[in-house]
């Protein structure tokens, strides 16, 4: 023999299947008188578990019988000491299936010997084999069927009633075991059914605000979707606008109207300036005739190349010029405030002249350094053009 491998099914107390408990195999030597491990391992998914002795002492001795122990006090914990045997000759290989073997855990007890010679010997039952399941059904049958048994009262019959009574009780306490077990798994599928509905309230929860996120948002897109079509409405009325052709004479007579009427609200205003000479560059596609124009939109701009323009127009509006103005006298503006060089265009744009003057406020003055702080004629007062209006300056 060069090789015993091991193979079982590890279970909890409680049927389920134990994951990572480490297992060992022992084999008992004859010579030395102790069992000794052959090998250690850890049962992997589903409780399986299997190990493999290759290291076998030469010319060792060993008792035809091995066993699975487990860690813990009192020591050893004997899981399995029996299983199928099976050896192949030509390998030399000897497998031993201990099948599916309970931990019983904190219920672990001492087996008791029977002769006085193995009363010192430490040897705790710490497994089991599965039994197999007894159904509900068979259970209750065989309890119908003991109750509708006939007990006689003769002597020889009380020896046979003592016999039903003892399976009977044992049957019972077999029927007990079951319900307690039944029992047990339904607090626990009781548990997983309230887990669950706790589970199935807070999806419905999550789904009826995922519902109101859904309207809301439906609600958005129809908003989105109107706007999207007013949009497109009006774009496609300005791109049917843009593509209409007007004279070039109107576009610039049009521009040319809004410049008059501009400089028509600053006299009226009585500022001291007008709109000038005023150059227009109008890009778009013209007529073949050169009469007529179709203005550029900025749509039309931005899908243009690096370096590619569109044909246009250049032009220049000149301002008429104005009547001389009978009155010599102009009224002084307000310059109060402003910098010098501010007053001195504002003045020049009335026909007046700058006299400055300036005056000094202190190391720390309240009005910044530069600006106007008086005025002389004031500001409203009618003066003949090209006369000197006097200007205070601060200074530090």
């Amino acid at each position: 023999m060069k090789v015993i491998e091991a193979f079982a099914r590890i279970l909890s107390d409680e049927g389920a299947d134990a994951v990572g408990v480490t297992v060992n195999l022992e084999v008992y030597v004859l010579s030395s008188r102790r069992w000794v491990r052959l090998a250690s391992a850890k049962s992997a998914a589903k409780g399986i578990w299997q190990a493999k002795a290759t290291r076998l002492r030469s010319g060792a001795f060993y008792a035809p019988m091995l066993r699975l122990t487990e860690a813990g006090n009192p020591a050893p914990r004997v899981l399995a000491q029996s299983g199928k045997l099976s050896y192949n000759a030509t390998s030399q290989v000897l497998s031993v299936d201990f099948g599916q073997v309970e931990r019983l855990a904190e219920t672990a007890y001492p087996l008791s010997a029977s002769n006085s010679r193995f009363s010192r010997i430490q040897h705790t039952v710490a497994g089991q084999a599965k039994r197999a399941e007894v159904s509900s059904a068979t259970l209750m049958r065989n309890i119908a069927l003991a109750s509708n048994i006939n007990l006689s009262r003769t002597t020889a019959a009380s020896t046979g009633n003592a016999t039903v009574a003892t399976g009977n009780t044992t049957l019972l306490d077999t029927y007990n075991a079951e319900v307690l077990k039944l029992r047990s798994n339904e607090a626990k599928l009781q548990s997983q059914l309230s887990q669950k509905d706790q589970l199935l309230a807070t999806r419905q929860q999550d789904l009826s605000k995922a519902s109101s996120r859904i309207a809301e948002l439906e609600s958005t897109l129809a908003k989105s979707l109107a706007n999207e079509a007013k949009l497109k409405e009006e774009n496609a009325s300005f791109s049917a606008a843009a593509s209409h052709k007007a004279p070039i004479q109107d576009i610039a007579a049009n521009i040319g109207a809004e410049v008059d009427a501009a400089n028509r609200r600053l006299h009226d205003a009585q500022h001291g300036y007008r709109f000038g000479k005023i150059e227009l560059d109008l890009r778009g596609s013209g007529s073949d005739d050169g009469q007529s124009m179709a203005l550029a939109s900025l749509v039309d701009l931005s899908r243009l190349s690096a370096g590619v323009a569109l044909p246009g127009v250049k032009l220049e509006l000149l301002p008429k010029r104005e009547r001389p103005i009978t009155s010599d006298n102009v009224k002084v503006p307000d310059v109060s405030g402003l910098t010098e060089t501010a007053v001195r265009r504002l003045l020049q744009a009335a026909g007046l002249r700058l006299e400055p003057v300036s005056k000094s406020l202190g190391p720390k003055p309240k009005i910044p350094v530069g600006q106007a702080i008086q005025q002389s004629p004031k500001a409203g007062a009618e003066i003949a053009r090209g006369e000197r209006v006097l200007v205070v300056f601060a200074t530090p």
